[in-house]
């Protein structure tokens, strides 16, 4: 299966960025560390991390000309996402096809 051409890569950070993110806490942090797997930690970041990255994407688009022009912010944006959002969203990486 070829990779996500860059059109699809925004239609996917579109959708994503169409959810909120998970709200975690420091507590289900040590709860999940004691009682989850390895699959189950995966799974979940599988679409959590998505949904956070396209969030941010999001954001830098509505921040003010003032702050988009800044260092630290230029940095950010030149940040390819595209590696990111093709290991966590496209379907033909499985689980069992990632090294941990």
């Amino acid at each position: 299966m070829d990779p996500p051409s860059d059109k699809e890569l925004s239609r996917l950070l579109e959708r994503y960025a169409a959810f909120a993110p998970s709200p975690v806490s420091m507590q289900d942090f040590v709860n999940f560390g004691r009682s989850s797997d390895i699959e189950t930690s995966f799974n979940f970041l599988r679409h959590e991390v998505p949904v956070r990255i396209a969030n941010i994407a999001r954001e830098i688009q509505y921040l003010p000309p003032e702050l988009k022009g800044t260092r630290g912010c230029q940095l950010v944006r030149r940040r390819d996402y595209k590696a990111d959002i093709v290991l966590f969203v496209c379907p033909v990486f499985q689980y069992h096809d990632i090294a941990v």
